[in-house]
């Protein structure tokens, strides 16, 4: 999932333009962590065909979750979850693991 987000920061930050120049290749990126007692960081060295593949990527994500439906999996990755809130299945394994 960390490699996603690496992937979408990546390409909005090429698409943004963020300064009106194209980022430098190759760059890296870099995803922190620090919601535990450690700090933990995951980084991608980035060129060009790297973002073609994130785009790829990106793009059969989006496709896939157009094509749902998704049946839920609750479990011990729903405490990570930042929509457990809105899941149905996620909230009642709270309930159950609480």
């Amino acid at each position: 999932a960390r490699i996603v987000q690496l992937e979408a920061y990546a390409v909005a930050a090429e698409e943004a333009g963020l300064d009106g120049r194209p980022p430098p290749t190759p760059t890296t990126v870099t995803f922190a962590y620090f919601g535990g007692s450690q700090t933990e960081e995951v980084s991608e060295a980035v060129d060009q065909a790297w973002m073609e593949r994130a785009r790829t990527h990106l793009t059969d994500l989006m496709r896939g979750a157009d094509d749902g439906p998704y049946d839920p999996e609750p479990g011990d990755i729903c405490r990570f979850c930042d929509f457990a809130r809105f899941c149905e299945a996620g909230a009642g394994w709270f309930e159950e693991h609480s």
